[in-house]
């Protein structure tokens, strides 16, 4: 148990994409990641509605100091589409694509996204943003979960998962985030506590 603190009191001080040891990639999932699932588990049998995602990812990420807009409208070869996020921080720019269940169709669809901002030389990247209750299946050896870590390792795309009560985002730039071979950010909202984040410092109040 002191051995577990020790980890945690480590986990706190790292930065996001810092690398973490087996040993802390398993408490940061034991410790952090696993209960929210669980929890979210037993209170619901369903996957949060897409509108439900849409707004808690956005607002979460305006938590890590991105520029926020919901439905965005875009112009692709000549066809005008939106995404459902699009967020800039400093001079780099990135869409979110909203997936309450991911499957092959939904990848499918992720996979023709991430060519089109490779041809507009988008400098940022694209992120599915999903349910927290499809981490497990994501993570663990299966058919989809082997599909969705390829994608994101071949596509260079990050993943958010996120709850709601409480607020809950976890933020992986990348697969070795969702693996826990590196460190994501985390954002825990508590009524009592407030906004606590691992990984990231929240953005200063203007």
């Amino acid at each position: 148990m002191a051995k577990t603190s020790k980890i945690l009191e480590e986990l706190e001080k790292k930065k996001q994409g810092e690398p973490l040891t087996p040993q802390e990639g398993k408490v940061l999932y034991r410790e952090i990641i696993k209960p929210f699932v669980e929890a979210a588990l037993e209170r619901r049998r369903f996957l949060l509605s897409h509108t439900t995602l849409q707004n808690l990812v956005g607002k979460m990420m305006q938590e890590l100091g991105f520029e926020v807009y919901w439905e965005f409208p875009v112009e692709i070869a000549n066809v005008a589409s939106r995404y459902d996020l699009y967020a800039t921080k400093g001079k780099y720019e990135y869409v979110v694509e909203i997936k309450p269940e991911v499957d092959q169709k939904a990848l499918g669809q992720i996979h023709i996204y991430a060519n089109q901002l490779q041809s507009l030389k988008v400098k940022g990247g694209l992120y599915i943003g999903t349910d927290l209750l499809n981490f497990e299946e994501l993570v663990t050896e299966g058919a989809l979960g082997e599909a969705f870590r390829e994608e994101l390792a071949h596509e260079e795309i990050g993943a958010i998962f996120v709850d709601n009560k409480p607020p809950f985002m976890m933020f992986c730039d990348n697969v070795n985030q969702l693996i826990l071979e590196e460190m994501p950010a985390i954002l825990i909202f508590d009524e009592e506590e407030g906004l606590t984040t691992i990984g990231v410092k929240r953005r200063k109040s203007k």
